[in-house]
């Protein structure tokens, strides 16, 4: 048994130290693009305590991702490292939260899951720099849980250094993103409730982070800044009703919860009918009518995952990843219900159960609350999309792999799925750097003749968010020229390289 822990925890490391460097070289690969750019600029040519405050006033309540951009922004060389040691973290913090019983597949399944989320989100929140301001919770979340998880679960009082980690994290993600702060407030409240069932007493413990991450959250509410940037640029929204606004995002809720992550679902899918065949045979006879709901929704969700992929080939799959029809939105409902039941009978263990039901509560509900907003994108849905990790994780500990060798496989499985996804990326990533040489030539060219139109290399298709510039864009023109130094009245034209098409 020793001897395994320490085969697993060398694995272990040995992940990391791959993320570790992975990461890092391909943050290393990726130039400032769309926001980062003005943010740089405020952050070179102001106090950024100053300028802080005055975005809080003017622009926006997200007091930790601003203040991110205008100390971040205008070095990139720190957030190359930044950047790693955040998803080496969340890695880790996953892994704890999920693989409750030490699996070697489990390190190789988290980081194939960590390499299968969709272009958008990858573009958005793994390299792009006002992206990590969404990644900065993520990380944050899943640290407090990881510090208060034995706590929670052992009825034992949150004290010391931990009570105070945990307080200054709540704070920390309750003025650093609207959706995260919300579910970590229910996430607090889902707590007490466990608490009170079980114990029939409330934790006073708990009231103290629960506090913290009020504040924050009133905080960014209550901006001056945001209130006015949304009357003003989302004026029509906020005469909508309530039920209108919900309406509205429906069709982002069902596309960026369900359809754009098919592997997280397929993968899901495949988990849980692993975790149904080991049961063995007698306790599926004793347990019929579950294995038939429960096998049938994973398998239905295995083909919808599928039917996503092979729309784009043969539109006649398309039917089953239009997040606008109604069928299709209430196969999703039942299946979000059909997950509630598979972590009831699948996961036998108490606390393995308690945690899977938390944290698909607050996976959907990161998502949920975005049906109140009048912008939901894929970077929104990075909290409900790692927090799945962790489900899923929680159900391949359920499979009992007998033979030792069984889990060094399924690894090595894994780890070729890997090897094929980072190689592409990288490949993607490299062909980035490229054409940001190009353009620091294009870009020295222009400087010397600024009489002239300037002409900028496009990026590779589905590379980087917004390293490319459209001619109305004027604001991430202008902050483009800014940065680079360009004439402030030189057109952009920013077109496509041959070897593209």
């Amino acid at each position: 048994m020793k001897n395994k822990k320490n085969i697993y925890h060398g694995l272990l490391v040995i992940a990391v130290l791959f993320i570790l460097g992975y990461f890092w070289w391909i943050s290393r690969l990726t130039p400032l693009a769309g926001d980062d750019w003005g943010y740089a600029l405020n952050g070179m040519n102001g106090n950024p305590f100053v300028t802080l405050i005055d975005f809080y006033f003017s622009w926006s309540g997200r007091l930790l991702s601003e203040f991110w951009g205008l100390c971040v922004a205008p070095n990139k060389e720190l957030w190359n490292v930044l950047n790693t040691l955040l998803f080496s973290g969340i890695f880790v913090f996953a892994i704890k939260l999920g693989n409750t019983k030490s699996k070697a597949g489990a390190i190789g399944l988290l980081m194939f899951l960590m390499f299968s989320v969709s272009e958008y989100l990858r573009m958005e929140t793994y390299t792009w720099i006002m992206g990590t301001t969404y990644v900065i919770p993520l990380f944050l979340s899943l640290f407090v849980f990881c510090m208060i998880e034995d706590s929670i679960l052992s009825h034992v009082k949150i004290k010391g250094y931990r009570l105070v980690l945990v307080s200054v994290a709540s704070f920390l993600i309750g003025v650093a993103m609207e959706n995260i702060a919300a579910m970590m407030l229910a996430g607090y409240v889902l707590m007490e409730i466990y608490s009170y069932c079980s114990k029939r007493k409330i934790r006073t413990d708990l009231l103290i982070p629960f506090s913290c991450s009020l504040i924050g959250f009133l905080l960014i509410r209550l901006s001056p800044g945001a209130n006015f940037r949304t009357v003003r640029d989302h004026s029509a929204w906020m005469e909508l009703s309530l039920l209108d606004k919900i309406g509205n995002q429906l069709d982002n809720f069902f596309r960026y919860t369900f359809i754009e992550n098919k592997y997280l679902i397929f993968i899901l899918g495949l988990v849980c009918l692993a975790v149904l065949v080991s049961k063995g045979i007698s306790w599926i006879r004793n347990h019929k009518a579950a294995v038939a709901l429960i096998g049938l929704s994973q398998i239905s969700a295995v083909f919808f995952s599928c039917a996503n992929v092979l729309a784009s080939r043969f539109p006649v799959f398309s039917i089953f990843v239009d997040s606008g029809l109604i069928w299709v939105r209430l196969w999703w409902i039942l299946y979000v219900v059909m997950t509630f039941v598979a972590i009831a009978v699948l996961i036998e263990n108490a606390r393995d159960r308690l945690k899977a039901l938390f944290m698909l509560l607050m996976a959907g509900g990161s998502n949920l609350v975005m049906l109140y907003s009048p912008i939901f994108g894929s970077r929104s849905s990075l909290y409900f999309v790692f927090f799945m990790f962790v489900l899923i994780l929680l159900f391949y500990s359920q499979i009992d792999i007998k033979p030792v060798w069984g889990e060094l496989f399924v690894l090595c499985v894994f780890c070729v799925l890997v090897y094929s996804r980072a190689g592409n990326w990288l490949i993607k990533y490299q062909q980035v750097h490229e054409v940001q040489l190009i353009r620091e030539e294009e870009i020295k060219y222009y400087l010397t003749h600024p009489e002239e139109d300037a002409w900028i290399c496009r990026m590779p298709p589905y590379s980087i968010h917004g390293g490319d510039i459209e001619e109305d864009d004027t604001y991430h023109q202008e902050t483009f020229k800014a940065y680079y130094g360009l004439n402030p009245e030189q057109k952009l034209i920013f077109y496509w390289k041959d070897s593209y098409d």
